[in-house]
């Protein structure tokens, strides 16, 4: 965490931010590190007064709950689809999204550099960058249903999974999401026209 505070604080200074980012950025860094040093401290002092001869291994792995990840997961499927979908017109179907990007006088940090590297990038790379984008955060609610498939294949020899095979469970189960795909299909037809009409003020 310290080296990463200290890297990010170069990164501040050379792309110009605010001096008070960089502070941020590096006093973060430090504070997290200086607390699990000093946790670490604690732990080896109480095993060294309880008399143990050999003291504990400093921890660096230890099993967290899944639920946070799952969350963070579900907050990654909404930003990267909302910003997929949010990814329309010929700029981005002809992949010249991220050259105009970087070549905008709003967005670019180092003038000479990007144009330098547009001239030999912009009909290849870029182009191939700016698809793979764009695509990539269209399917990437995907990851829900490999999430899924990949649940029933971890748990899948469990006694209380084994005894949830029952032809009325699935029955709950497949009512269920069939209802779910009728809202999700009744919702799309609501807003299809509606963001049709947003399409044409937009022009």
């Amino acid at each position: 965490m310290l080296w990463a505070g200290l890297w990010a604080g170069v990164f501040c200074k050379v792309v110009d931010f605010s001096p008070s980012s960089t502070i941020a950025a590096v006093s973060v860094a430090l504070v997290v590190a200086a607390h699990r040093g000093w946790v670490e401290h604690l732990r080896r002092q109480g095993a060294s007064a309880a008399g143990e001869l050999e003291l504990p291994a400093v921890k660096r792995f230890r099993l967290i709950p899944a639920w946070p990840r799952y969350i963070y997961i579900a907050q990654l499927i909404c930003i990267y689809s909302a910003t997929g979908l949010y990814k329309t017109g010929s700029v981005w179907k002809r992949g010249d999204a991220l050259y105009y990007a970087l070549n905008m006088d709003h967005f670019y940090r180092f003038e000479v550099v990007t144009q330098w590297v547009s001239v030999y990038l912009g009909m290849n790379l870029f182009k191939l960058m700016s698809l793979v984008t764009l695509y990539w955060e269209k399917a990437f609610a995907l990851v829900a249903v490999g999430l899924i498939l990949r649940w029933r294949h971890l748990h899948r020899d469990a006694a209380w999974y084994k005894a949830s095979q029952t032809w009325w469970r699935k029955l709950i189960g497949g009512t269920a999401l069939v209802g779910a795909y009728l809202v999700a299909y009744r919702t799309i037809v609501l807003a299809y026209p509606w963001c049709l009409e947003l399409q044409q003020d937009s022009t």
